[in-house]
């Protein structure tokens, strides 16, 4: 049980994990808060302020009296720091971090890199998802369907091959695309991911559920 929630976004969560039966869980957020401005999605090599240190150890505590299996992360630094933060948290020091590239550098969407790069510096990291998630499509990105489900395809592999919770750390470039295509969710500018947020994703091999913010998502298996 969670004993001292640091968050809204655990407390919401934790219920639905403890209720649900399942005996293996992945939750999908973004990296803790990090140097620069939150929409800089091109600088890779910013690490986390110390701030975002103290809530990702903080964010590993609240999760101690759980069962887990694995923290993968984006290869990013910022993520890859999040990570190691978050096992401290956990005191958990047979937990090794993973890197998988589908959560960033470059990602499950991303196609061709020097366009997205330039693009992102044209027009902006949030009016390039808003657009991306609108048209389905983007220069320089797979199509949302397309990047989304291979997301989904390594998340659910953490849940076929184990049992108990894994954290998965990518950006919110990466998890916004999905949480709006699996459900529907609509960001905007006053209303983004918040770091240390996603989703919750709950499932066996018949069927997957996709939580996040009150909403749910089936998914047959």
């Amino acid at each position: 049980m969670l004993n001292k929630p640091r968050n809204a976004y655990l407390e919401a969560l934790i219920p639905i994990l403890d209720n649900s039966g399942r005996t293996s869980s992945v939750l999908l957020i973004r990296h803790a808060e990090r140097s620069g401005r939150s929409t800089e999605s091109t600088s890779s090599e910013s690490t986390l302020t110390e701030a975002g240190i103290a809530s990702s150890i903080a964010f590993g505590q609240a999760l101690e009296d759980y069962s887990f299996q694995k923290v993968i992360s984006s290869p990013i630094p910022r993520c890859v720091q999040t990570g190691e933060m978050i096992i401290k948290g956990l005191g958990m020091s047979n937990i090794v971090l993973e890197t998988d590239t589908v959560l960033g550098d470059p990602g499950c969407y991303v196609l061709d890199r020097q366009l997205c790069a330039k693009r992102i510096d044209a027009i902006g990291i949030k009016p390039l998802l808003h657009e991306y998630i609108s048209n389905g499509t983007s220069p320089g990105l797979r199509s949302l369907e397309t990047g989304s489900k291979l997301l989904l395809g390594s998340i659910t592999k953490q849940l076929d091959n184990a049992k108990g919770m894994t954290i998965m750390i990518s950006h919110d470039a990466i998890i916004i695309p999905f949480i709006a295509h699996f459900l529907g969710y609509n960001f905007n500018d006053s209303e983004w991911l918040e770091y240390l947020q996603g989703p919750l994703v709950l499932g066996d091999e018949k069927e997957l559920q996709i939580h996040f913010k009150g909403m749910m998502k089936k998914i047959s298996g």
